[in-house]
Parts: structure tokens; sequence; C-alpha cells
């Protein structure tokens, strides 16, 4: 079917698929309805007022109106004590959130073949090197990843500690925090950077038939947002004013604007005008509509060849279309064509931000905090849950006993009638010592005149029940008196303090670990979301320039399947949780006594005392105490100026008899030269003879080559003992140099 306007479009196809979302969402509203009232009761019990138990609408939401109210309405407040004390024990500093990549095979020189071939061996090597460059690389990229992390989680609005902090205790009340990985850009600039960002629980809803905590069976998710109408229409690029009359809520700012119109005109009150719209962002995995028999649809077949499987709508409860989708852009010159039509509807980051196909790596775009599942249902159960019948409990009997307390504070006086005037003014007298006249005439005895009415004494049950209630809820949420600093008997043994200390630290480490896989998985989402739409040139002041031309070709020019599968980001229980300052102070002792001596030798005989100073450092961190000032510079011993001042003439003398005999042997060398030119000469004065002779010219001719052959002889031994005497006194200085240096830097004694 085709549509010729806008408007047939909507009312043919966009109207109808719309409620098909909006049932949808009603029906996963039903689905939470038991992790709604639990929650909301817990939630009460730990920031209502005083009464909130009382009021008629918690008697008949949580109690069925059958609640009997007394005259004290006591709540205590046992759900903050349990978040004020595992709150900061599960989330205490910013965690260092490390980046690895997957490991790879090891290469071995067998994989190619016999490790004795050079060729082989050639083959390997080529491989090792390429390998160990593409590590270098990987492990740089996780460097880079690693500082923005450590930043970004400083730097994002309010930092991630409060996001944390607000998501681990609604997860403590309700069951469940969420944390939500989003874009972000600071006022004036165009640079965006990322967020983790905390939501109420109360904003998500699941796929109603999804029957697991990890939502694999979910076919779509969905955050709800209440804006004013004017910003909606600014987020979605709508025209002014098309959204008018949808608004379902109305702000306070509209609600004092009325009023005072109100009271201004005398006609009377207009009728209520609401501002603020409600929409869902839906992340869906089985497409743009439904699928299923009598839904079929020859537009829908289209969206689903176009867009897929995985597919992202805005819908708002009366608007007959998606937000993300209005009609009129698929009419007219600017008609999307499937390309743009698929970008419209892919999915992105809360709040209609950049895309973010987490899809591709079997995730959904938000992080759950869960510390108890239930089996069959994607809502865990609160950790106050089992506990919940207790502290109701214990807030009645407590208001029953102080009723009690408050009945038996009065006294009650007998008296007879006819000395009434005289007793009564004594009662009500203010004096310390007060005299009452007995009439004489009565002829009764004081004790019969006035007397004190006993009342029953008070039930002593109910403090014990109130007493069975306070420990019982204390088991059913975990609180123990260690975790709070109390001891009930003195314990003499060690072993029995350790073994009750691991006992009761079980569930809190439990927990830390679920905080901590939390932290990665919003971690590991913000690096991918980091990795899409961060610049590198914005981050030249973390990480230079260099840095950011290479964060760009690490991470811009990779598909996004890749950054998926190879970077993984973690963060370790110890990182988030409250440090334990004794157990690292006795540790660091403890090691103090083995490892100091060591790192003091080491310094002492190369100089580097960089180990010395980050032990030193690690002391001060468990005992909290600044150790930069105790840092040791470069290690250089004093040297005894005397012994030092002989070595140097021990030197001097050496070098001086070095030098002697390095000239006895020239003057040997030249005597020995002196005597080759003169055999030289010697023989031409015979040669010249045997001329002048008519001797044999030839055997003259043979006698010169000899001698001139034993003259290059000659020249050469000379030539080769003044090298080697060169060579001699060389080593022989060279030696006593390095002596010298030894004996200057070699340390005292150990």
């Amino acid at each position: 079917m085709e549509f010729d306007s806008p408007q047939s479009m909507t009312s043919d196809f966009w109207r109808p698929l719309c409620i098909v979302w909006e049932q949808r969402i009603a029906a996963s509203k039903r689905a939470r309805q038991r992790f709604d009232t639990v929650s909301e009761q817990c939630t009460a019990f730990a920031g209502s007022s005083a009464g909130f138990m009382w009021d008629e609408h918690h008697k008949k939401k949580f109690f069925n109106g059958n609640l009997p109210e007394p005259k004290f309405k006591i709540t205590i407040n046992k759900a903050h004590e349990f978040v004020a004390i595992y709150g900061p024990s599960l989330f205490w500093q910013y965690p260092h959130r490390k980046v690895d990549s997957q490991r790879t095979l090891e290469i071995t020189p067998e994989i190619f073949g016999d490790p004795n071939d050079p060729q082989v061996q050639q083959v390997f090597q080529q491989f090792a090197m390429q390998d160990n460059v593409e590590g270098l690389k990987r492990d740089f990229a996780n460097h880079m990843m690693e500082n923005y992390l450590a930043w970004s989680q400083r730097e994002q609005p309010n930092g991630l500690m409060t996001n944390a902090i607000s998501g681990i205790t609604e997860a403590l009340l309700t069951g469940r925090g969420v944390m939500w990985p989003e874009t972000y850009q600071f006022p004036g600039s165009e640079n965006s950077y990322t967020k983790l960002q905390y939501d109420t629980v109360r904003n998500l809803f699941i796929d109603a038939d999804c029957n697991d905590q990890h939502l694999e069976s979910a076919g779509y998710i969905m955050r709800r947002h209440v804006n004013p109408i004017w910003q909606v229409e600014q987020i979605f690029d709508l025209p002014k004013g098309s959204l008018r009359g949808k608004g379902q809520y109305q702000s306070a700012e509209q609600s004092v604007r009325e009023q005072a119109q109100k009271e201004t005109n005398s006609s009377g009150g207009a009728q209520a005008t609401f501002d603020k719209i409600e929409w869902f962002e839906i992340w869906s995995k089985v497409g743009v509509g439904p699928r299923m028999n009598g839904s079929e649809h020859a537009w829908l077949d289209t969206f689903d060849e176009v867009v897929g499987d995985f597919a992202y709508l805005c819908i708002a409860p009366g608007v007959p279309f998606p937000l993300n989708s209005p009609p009129d852009r698929f009419f007219g010159e600017q008609a999307m064509d499937p390309e743009q039509t698929q970008r419209a509807f892919e999915w992105r980051t809360a709040n209609y931000g950049h895309p973010f196909p987490v899809w591709k790596d079997n995730r959904w775009p938000v992080a759950l905090l869960d510390f108890i599942p239930v089996s069959g249902s994607p809502w865990p159960m609160s950790p106050l849950a089992p506990g919940l019948g207790e502290l109701i409990a214990l807030n009645i009997l407590t208001s029953s006993y102080v009723d009690q307390a408050w009945e038996n504070r009065k006294t009650i006086i007998g008296y007879l009638e006819s000395a009434g005037e005289n007793v009564k003014e004594a009662l009500e007298s203010d004096a310390a010592f007060t005299k009452v006249a007995i009439n004489d005439n009565m002829q009764k005895s004081i004790g019969d005149v006035i007397q004190f009415l006993k009342r029953s004494p008070a039930n002593t049950d109910i403090l014990q029940a109130i007493s069975m209630m306070d420990s019982g809820f204390d088991r059913a949420v975990g609180l123990n008196e260690l975790m709070r600093g109390e001891s009930a008997r003195q314990v003499r043994v060690a072993s029995d303090i350790r073994e009750r200390s691991a006992r009761s630290s079980v569930r809190p480490d439990k927990m830390a670990m679920d905080v901590a896989k939390w932290m990665s998985d919003a971690s590991q989402l913000e690096m991918f979301l980091a990795a899409m739409h961060v610049d590198g040139e914005s981050l030249t002041h973390l990480l230079g320039g260099l840095g950011g031309q290479m964060w760009d070709q690490e991470f811009k020019s990779q598909p996004v399947e890749v950054l998926l599968r190879e970077m993984k980001a973690t963060v370790e229980a110890s990182e988030v949780r409250k440090p334990d300052k004794e157990r690292d102070t006795a540790n660091v002792q403890s090691l103090q006594q083995y490892l100091l001596p060591t790192l003091t030798q080491f310094a002492q005989q190369t100089g580097n005392t960089d180990p010395h100073n980050r032990f030193l450092d690690a002391i001060g961190k468990a005992m909290e105490m600044e150790t930069e000032e105790f840092h040791l510079p470069p290690w250089k011993p004093p040297v005894d100026e005397q012994q030092q001042q002989m070595q140097q003439q021990m030197q001097q003398l050496e070098m001086a008899k070095t030098a002697a005999e390095v000239e006895d042997k020239k003057a040997g060398a030249t005597q020995k030269q002196a005597t080759a030119q003169k055999s030289m000469v010697d023989a031409a004065a015979t040669m010249a003879d045997s001329v002048v002779n008519n001797g044999d010219v030839r055997e003259m001719e043979h006698e010169q080559r000899i001698r001139q052959r034993e003259e290059e002889h000659d020249q050469g031994m000379i030539h080769n003992q003044e090298t080697h005497v060169q060579k001699l006194l060389f080593e022989e200085t060279e030696a006593l140099l390095n002596e010298a240096t030894s004996v200057q830097t070699k340390g005292p004694p150990v």
C-alpha cells in the first residue's frame, strides 16, 4: 500500500503502530508490578515521614487498610541504617578502570617447521617481530583509553562518583541500580565527551515476555522521559507547536502561573494546562513493528527490509507517529531514501543521542546493578525484602509498647469524698512537704481515707517480641555487630575474631563484586562510545598532539566490531571499596623487614633510589601519611678525602712509570731505525763499488732487493713494537682509571 500524503500515512500506518507500542508499554508496567510494590515499600521505610505506615494511602496500598492506628505513630528507620552501613563499604573512591586486549596465541619456531632450520628461524623472527609491533600498538591504544577513562569519570557533570552512589543506594533499596552511557558537550563547545548517567529504575521498562535477569530473552527495553513540550520539539527538530495539547503533566512553574491568574481573575479558574509530555525511548531487537499474523503491512515489510531487527523508536502516548520519524519526512523533495531511513531508526544513546550500535556485541545500551536475582524474572529482589515482614512488625510492636507506656504513666489516687478538699489541695500543691488535716469525726485511719490505686504491670512479652523482630531483621538483611563496630561478648581468641570477620564479610564481598562488575560493564559501554564519537583533537590537553593523532588513527579507522571484540574494560572490587588501612599497614610492615634492606642495598650499589621511594609511598598510603618529603635522591656515598688523595698519588706514580717505560721503548726503536738506515747506506756504497769495478749487475740488484726487504722488515717490527707499546700504555691507564672509579663509587659496607 502506498500513501499519497502524510495524513494518510499517519492514519493508516503510524497511528496503529504507535497504539501497539503503547500497549506494550502498559504490559511492561504490569509485568513489573511486584517489583514496584516491594521497592516502593522499602524506599518508603528509608525516606518517608515517621508515620507513613498509618496514613490512608499507605495503609490501603501496603496493608489492605487493616492496620490499627496507634496514638504514637513510630517508624524505626532500620532501612536507613542498612543503606548507611552497606553503601560506603561498596563504593568509596573512583575506580582504576583498566583496559586490556584479548590475548593472542604465542608464536614459537616449531609452528613453521624445524626450529634448527635457518630459513624457519628467519620466518619465525619476521612473524615474531610483526607480532611484537602489533602488541606494542595495542598496548599504546589501551594506555590512551585508560587515561581518557580516568579523566572522564572526574570531568563529567557531577562526577561518576555521585552517579554511582545514587545507583548503589537505589539498588540497596529497590534491588536494581541503573547507569546509562551518554554523550555531552560543555556550554559553548562543539567537542563531544562521554559520561555514565544515573537514572531511577522506575524509568526502565522491559519486554513483558522476558524471563531472565540478563535480558537475553527480551525483545525490547524502554526508558521513560517527562520533558517540557518545547524541549521535546527541539530535540526531534519538530515544528514549533506540533505537540501542543499532547502533554500529560504540569510543571511547577505552570501551576504557579495558573494559580496567580486565578487570584487576579474574578471570572473563575480556567482548565489546567499540561506543559510537560511523557515519551519513551525504545531499543528493539524485533524490528519497528509487531511480527504476528494479522499485522502484516507492506510498509512494515519495507521497514523490516531496510531497518532490520535492531530498531530505535521514540513513542509519546497520544502522538500518532514516532517522534524520531514524523510522516512528512517521507514525502516531498526532501523525502528520506532507504539509507536515511535506516539512519533515522538506528540505535542511539539515551536522550536521542549519538548512534550507538552495541547490539553488535549482544548488549543493551544500559548497565544494570542487581544484588539478588529472581529466577524466571528480569526484575530482581530488593536486599531489604527478606526483612520486610520483621520491619513492619517491629514498627507496630514498638508503637504499641510506647502507647502502653504512655497510658501507664498515670498515677490514680482514691480518697474519701468528705476529705476531698484537704487532700485535693495537697495533691495539686507544688510544695515538697505538705500537711493534710484529717477530721477527727471520720473515725477512720489515714490509709482508709486515701489510697494509691495499683495498675496491672506492663506486659514484658512485647519487649521480647520487639527484640526478636529486631534480630530477625538484622539476620535477614545481613547486618551484624561487626559491621556496626559492636560486640555483645568479649572475644579473647584471635582465631575466633578472624573467623567471625570472614563469615560476616561474605555478603558484603559478594555485593562488592557485583558493584565492580557493574562498573566494568558501564565502563565498557563508555569506552565504545568514546572510541566512536570523541575526536582526538579534543583530547590534546590530555594526550598531547601526537596522542590526539594516534587516538584517531587507532579508534576512528577501526570497525566498531573490532573494538567491541578486542578491548575490554575491567574494574576490580578492591578498587572501589573502602580500603582496609589496618590490614594494609600490617602487610607493608611485615614486608618492611625483608624488603627495605634489599632496596637499600640496591640503591647503594646502583645509585637508583626509585624502588626504595615507591615502597616508602606504599607505606605512607597505608598509614595515610605524605611521604614525598622523605624521598631519597640518587645515592652518592661519601668518600674519604685522605684515601682519595693517596689513590690519586699512586695513579700519578703509575702513570709516570708507564710513561718512562714508553720513552725507553721509543729510544730503543729509534736506535734500531738508525742502525737500519746505516745498513742502507753501506749497501748503497757496496753497490756503487760493484758498478765501478764492473761487477755482475744482476748480483748487485739481487743483494739490493734483499737489503730492502730486510729494511722493510725492520721498519715493520719497529711499527708493531710502537703499536704494542701504545696499546699496553692505554690498557694500563684504563685499568688504573677503572680502579680509581671503583674506589670512589664503592659504598660503605652493609
